[in-house]
């Protein structure tokens, strides 16, 4: 029997630990004490922003790590940029070795506010690590150490710094025209080697001139869009002939010759002037516009979303509100935060006691019942996830005797005297807080607030011995009567029978993190009609752009006929443009529908294009 310290090796015993084997392993014992461990986790080193309060709009975020980073393992759960509403900041995220690097997507529009990072904006980022496995990790499987957080802001104005890095200090690249040969009803377009400042694009900028007959040039209104503007890519600009200076609505062009001129004015990040190309020759671009065979007989209209006021008031039935048509590009939801959750699902208000916060998916007070809020100094919150809706009447009285208005008082004397005892409040100041935030902080105040995430409709009787708020991610629809102290509205819409006359408050709709509907939420929007010739038109197709979402887009087409006498005769609407024959003016119906689902991802439209075959081409 062989004992532990002896083994054998080809039949001949050996013995473990005899001097010369210990002091072997004495010398790699105090070798390996002198050896630095192995890793077990990786490390945050450095984020170069942390803490920042200047942060510039096209700036990257870079954070440092203990090794090189495994690209699999970042993604939107394990590294984010959150904004001060909690959505995620529009930008690409990518792995460099051992740093981590965002880059905000840039502006294309003036106003700045359409970029990754916003003027002023405060944000944080965070990254996920130990105990969750699915943070981020090392090409060698070492999972970050524990989650990071951090805030900072972007600077809010053009001080000593700017608000752009600038990728060409020392000069700037210039304009160039993609193409001299234009189709009637493309757009001409015109590219720079490096991005521009969203600021500078202006219709001045640009003069374009039809060579007609005679040598007389006609002036051509255009609306120059900025649709890529991105450090890697540079810049690419858009021009579009529309009906009049004033108009965003597009028009074809008469096939000829054109001369396009760029006036100063257009500079890149940095504020380096940016020409055009042929500026040297003191001469304008020649372009030649020419109907394409594909467009033969063919002419367009595409609708942008530039122009709120190409969308229509109408109401239309069957949907929870409106789609938001307010100038911004595209046709998006509006649903809030603030809408809830909606746990006490559909509710019929009845007499009784009302919670102090109620969130429905669906509110309604009819027409033929009558509720009293009972007294108290606490604000009460009715929310909608959907449509909320006031047939009936609704009151409220004033908990403190001295505010309360008498039955038989009339509401101008309640007015003057409740305005000597209480303060107003100061909604109306720029860069408010989120609505969700504000009810939360009035908690303890006399507020009434009646919040809807698709239209507010008030047909019956509002009488609040106190502030009324009404906040609606569609549209706020008051054709019956309101009266209170005060009255505030956070969305589009209104009306005639308000007192005091509403407000708007300066309260953002922030939409939520994750997807809160209990129920399916059907929002739609119609255009005002839209009459590219005034005559009769054969209508071909249309074409929608959208941008991907988590719900279902529709569009369809109502035709319309004019009459001698009379509202004009409407055909359809139909899924078919091309089965609108011989009508003069054609509106868009927009759908969007979302369901309960596990992210928030609406869709919105970008862009409708539609089509018609002109018989006699001009």
């Amino acid at each position: 029997m062989r004992g532990p310290a002896e083994c054998r090796l080809g039949g001949a015993p050996l013995l473990w630990f005899n001097a010369t084997m210990r002091s072997l392993l004495l010398l790699a014992l105090v070798a390996c004490a002198h050896e630095e461990p192995p890793a077990r986790a990786l490390e945050l080193v450095g984020f170069q922003q942390d803490g920042a309060e200047d942060v510039l709009l096209n700036e990257n975020l870079v954070f440092y790590f203990s090794a090189d980073l495994d690209p699999v393992s970042v993604t939107p759960s394990s590294a984010r940029v959150l904004d001060q509403g909690g959505r995620m900041v529009d930008g690409a995220l990518r792995a460099e070795g051992n740093r981590l690097v965002f880059e905000p997507e840039l502006a294309v529009r003036a106003s700045l506010r359409d970029g990754g990072f916003v003027p002023g904006g405060a944000y944080r980022v965070e990254l996920t690590g130990f105990p969750v496995i699915s943070g981020l990790r090392s090409r060698d499987g070492l999972v970050l150490e524990s989650g990071f957080s951090s805030r900072f802001e972007v600077v809010d104005d053009d001080g000593e710094r700017g608000l752009f890095l600038d990728p060409s200090p020392q000069t700037a690249a210039g304009l160039y025209l993609a193409s001299s040969e234009v189709g009637v009803s493309a757009p001409i377009v015109l590219e720079c080697a490096e991005p521009l400042d969203p600021r500078s694009i202006l219709a001045e900028r640009f003069e374009l001139r039809y060579a007609g007959e005679e040598g007389v040039l006609a002036e051509v209104p255009l609306v120059p869009s900025l649709v890529q503007n991105t450090m890697a890519g540079g810049a690419r600009l858009e021009l579009r002939a529309v009906e009049a200076p004033d108009s965003l609505v597009p028009r074809p062009m008469e096939p000829g010759s054109y001369l396009l001129w760029v006036n100063p004015g257009i500079t890149d990040l940095g504020g380096q002037p940016v020409a055009s190309t042929w500026a040297v020759t003191q001469t304008p671009a020649r372009l030649d516009v020419a109907l394409r065979p594909e467009e033969t007989g063919n002419r367009s209209l595409r609708i942008d979303f530039l122009d709120p006021t190409l969308g229509s008031p109408e109401e239309l039935s069957g949907y929870d509100g409106a789609l938001v048509w307010d100038g911004s590009g595209a046709l998006r939801v509006g649903f809030h935060t603030a809408a809830g959750d909606g746990t006490a699902g559909v509710v019929d208000l009845r007499s009784g006691v009302l919670p102090l916060d109620l969130h429905a998916v669906r509110l309604s007070l009819d027409a033929e019942e009558s509720v009293t809020i009972t007294p108290r100094p606490e604000a009460v919150v009715l929310r909608s996830q959907t449509e909320l809706r006031i047939d009936g009447a609704l009151v409220r009285r004033a908990h403190g005797a001295q505010l309360e208005r008498g039955d038989d008082e009339a509401w101008a004397d309640w007015y003057g005297r409740r305005r000597g005892v209480a303060e107003l409040a100061e909604l109306e100041r720029p860069g408010g807080p989120g609505l969700h935030t504000w009810l939360t902080e009035q908690a303890g105040r006399e507020w009434t607030a009646l919040v809807a995430g698709g239209d507010l409709i008030v047909d019956g009787d509002v009488r609040i011995d106190g502030p009324l708020l009404l906040a609606a991610g569609g549209r706020i629809r008051v054709g019956g009567r309101i009266e209170a102290s005060e009255v505030w509205t956070v969305g589009p819409g209104g009306g005639s029978r308000i007192l005091p006359p509403a407000r708007p408050a300066e309260l953002e709709l922030v939409a939520p993190r994750n997807n809160p509907l209990v129920g399916p939420l059907r929002l739609g929007h119609m255009s005002a009609p839209l009459r590219p010739t005034g005559e009769p038109i054969r209508w071909r197709s249309a074409a929608v752009g959208s941008i991907g979402g988590a719900g279902r887009v529709h569009v369809r087409y109502l035709g319309e006929r004019d009459r001698p006498n009379g509202a004009p005769e409407r055909i359809g609407p139909v899924d078919d443009a091309a089965l609108l024959d011989r009508c003069e003016a054609l509106r868009l119906i927009f759908e969007v529908e979302l369901e309960p689902s596990p992210t928030w991802e609406p869709p919105m439209v970008d862009f409708v294009e539609v089509r018609w075959t002109e018989e006699t081409p001009r």
